[in-house]
């Protein structure tokens, strides 16, 4: 009976750590869709706004949504060290 319980326990231990590492990849996924869009929908109204050329209004789209993968990276560097390690990002 005891021996059931501990093998029961030892399959939910990486099961939970598993869904927890799941969570983390999830936010930091929905992190980055999410300021991509801003930084896309913010170069887009600028654009709109202050250009006249498609070709500086692609560039100002292209420009924010730069600007939000960078914030988003920027957010998720913790993120990414506290699952890999320091050597990510590091050369």
């Amino acid at each position: 009976m005891a021996s059931e319980q501990q093998q029961q326990q030892q399959h939910q231990q990486p099961a939970r750590q598993q869904v927890f590492t799941d969570a983390k990849w999830d936010a930091a996924l929905d992190l980055v869709l999410r300021r991509a869009m801003y930084g896309t929908l913010a170069g887009g109204a600028a654009a709109l706004l202050l250009l006249r050329a498609p070709t500086a209004r692609a560039t100002a789209l292209g420009i924010g949504c730069g600007f939000g993968l960078g914030s988003a990276w920027q957010q998720n560097q913790e993120l990414f060290h506290s699952l890999f390690g320091s050597s990510v990002g590091k050369k």
